[in-house]
């Protein structure tokens, strides 16, 4: 069972987008939608289902906020899983230094 769950995990990170999106969540701690859109450039249903994904894979919880839906990662993310986003969070950063129009980099929120 514990295996399943770990082979999940890794499949929901193995597609880019939903690597960057995981590892912006982690770099940031919290993110509306709307940030993860702009941040990452692609439309919103697309973010939307590929969320789905990582909270059903356990990593992400979310929470509505008014009309937007915010992104956070799980509060029990295995230390393994940690270390890995840890070492990964030069690639945020990149992704984050790229966007220079994202609402984030001016603390707007949605």
């Amino acid at each position: 069972m514990q295996t399943e769950r770990r082979l999940q995990m890794l499949k929901a990170l193995s597609d880019e987008s939903r690597l960057r999106l995981m590892l912006l969540i982690f770099s940031q701690k919290s993110l509306c939608v709307c940030e993860l859109v702009d941040a990452v450039n692609l439309p919103q249903p697309t973010i939307s289902r590929q969320l789905n994904i990582l909270k059903q894979a356990g990593l992400v919880d979310s929470e509505r906020r008014g009309k937007w839906m915010h992104y956070g990662l799980k509060s029990e993310l295995e230390p393994w899983l940690q270390e890995l986003l840890i070492t990964s969070l030069p690639l945020a950063a990149s992704i984050i230094e790229q966007k220079s129009n994202w609402c984030l980099t001016e603390k707007k929120g949605c």
